[in-house]
């Protein structure tokens, strides 16, 4: 069994144009080998929602929790910063049981 490892985070690692994406990505693509590894994006939009789809199917041994923060392909977020860090540690507890079984 691999050690398991949750990560939480408003930046989806795609598409690969910003040095941090690539960086992460490369890091993750090397890691999926040896750990467990869960990812929750909170998605902002139909655009974002398809980068979630296309990264999980480039790292297949990555389970992606998508949370999607819109009703139509055409709105977008509407959430203040400082909400979107308060909602992600309010997932992280929500998983915790994730890594808490055995």
């Amino acid at each position: 069994m691999k050690p398991k490892l949750l990560i939480i985070t408003p930046i989806i690692p795609y598409p690969l144009d910003e040095g941090g994406k690539v960086s992460q990505f490369y890091f993750l693509e090397y890691l999926q080998y040896y750990l467990d590894i869960h990812m929750i994006f909170l998605i902002n939009s139909y655009l974002e929602n398809s980068y979630a789809d296309k990264l999980s199917e480039m790292l297949s041994d990555v389970t992606i929790h998508k949370i999607k923060n819109y009703e139509t392909s055409e709105d977008q977020a509407r959430i203040h910063p400082i909400s979107k860090t308060l909602f992600l540690k309010r997932i992280y507890w929500k998983f915790m049981d994730l890594f808490l079984k055995k």
